[in-house]
């Protein structure tokens, strides 16, 4: 996915991406296990220190734009819909192959 985040640095978009706890670069035993609810609170973590950081990252913590693909596309519509009801920073959202249900 390192590509994608890329392709938008080069657009000009500051780009945060994380890696799920057992998956990447993330620490975690076991390994690769898919875990929707870890999955959902590693997300909203996520997007907490992105809030919680940015000024001094030189981001506009009201106008955050998420992009996901396949199990994350799903997770990013989810985010849309947690962050209408709380704090109302995300502005935009692509969701790429998502998957939505079982």
């Amino acid at each position: 996915l390192g590509k994608f985040a890329d392709a938008f640095v080069d657009e000009g978009i500051a780009t945060f991406t994380f890696d799920y706890a057992t998956f990447g670069r993330s620490s975690g035993f076991p390994r690769h296990m898919v875990d929707p609810t870890s999955h959902i609170a590693d997300r909203r973590a996520a997007i907490a220190t992105l809030v919680d950081h940015s000024k001094e990252l030189g981001v506009d913590a009201g106008n955050i734009g998420l992009w996901g693909t396949s199990l994350g596309g799903g997770h990013v519509v989810s985010a849309s819909l947690d962050d209408a009801a709380s704090s109302k920073s995300i502005r935009a959202v692509v969701s790429q192959v998502p998957h939505l249900a079982s």
